[in-house]
């Protein structure tokens, strides 16, 4: 990461769920107006590991999402708006050891 991010070392770190976490700064204050989502892929490092992608389930995304202390407004027709859009679109796991095949991987996805 280092080398892609050379002031990495330098952002706050948080905890969450017993991880240390750093958020890297948007590139951009707002993002586009005309941006749409592609897809939800939530990555994994594995040392050694091939590059590969699996879909998962609504079901699983949300326990990731759960996992990494995802919140939405409680408010039923918030709730409901999240969770139709998310059955809607593709929801991806990403495995990989090899971050130039992570970052390709992820670039083909936006491009399609």
């Amino acid at each position: 990461m280092r080398s892609r991010f050379s002031g990495i070392d330098d952002l706050p770190v948080f905890e969450a769920s017993g991880h240390q976490i750093r958020f890297l700064a948007l590139a951009a204050l707002r993002p586009p107006e005309a941006a749409r989502t592609r897809a939800v892929v939530f990555t994994r490092f594995v040392a050694g590991s091939e590059t590969e992608s699996r879909a998962v389930s609504t079901w699983d995304a949300l326990c990731r999402m759960d996992e990494i202390g995802f919140w939405i407004t409680p408010l039923a027709d918030s709730a409901r708006a999240f969770l139709e859009w998310l059955d809607r679109i593709p929801k991806l796991q990403l495995s990989y050891s090899n971050l130039d095949e992570a970052v390709t991987f992820i670039r083909n996805l936006v491009r399609a």
